[in-house]
């Protein structure tokens, strides 16, 4: 191989790597831009995962404790009404 061959692969191979870091520079400004679009005000979408997940967290504890209080209730009424139907009888 002569030196204009090798000064032309030398080349090549500097605008071929010049190309893949355009090429990842843009995929990665990319993938950036989706997750700021995703996560809105949050940094990360890994911010925005833990945010959701203690918000799913205490919203299952609510519902939860919620569904108690209704069957505590239901339970007292129940009561309360035993009670008014045996003063009634």
């Amino acid at each position: 191989m002569n030196e204009s061959q090798q000064d032309l692969l030398d080349y090549t191979e500097s605008v071929l790597q010049t190309l893949k870091s355009q090429y990842e520079n843009t995929i990665n400004s990319i993938a950036e831009q989706f997750e700021q679009s995703i996560t809105g005000s949050y940094k990360t979408f890994q911010d925005l995962l833990e945010d959701y997940n203690w918000y799913t967290e205490i919203e299952e504890r609510h519902v939860s404790t919620a569904k108690e209080l209704y069957e505590v209730n239901k339970l007292n009424r129940q009561i309360n009404q035993s009670i008014a139907d045996g003063v009634t009888k």
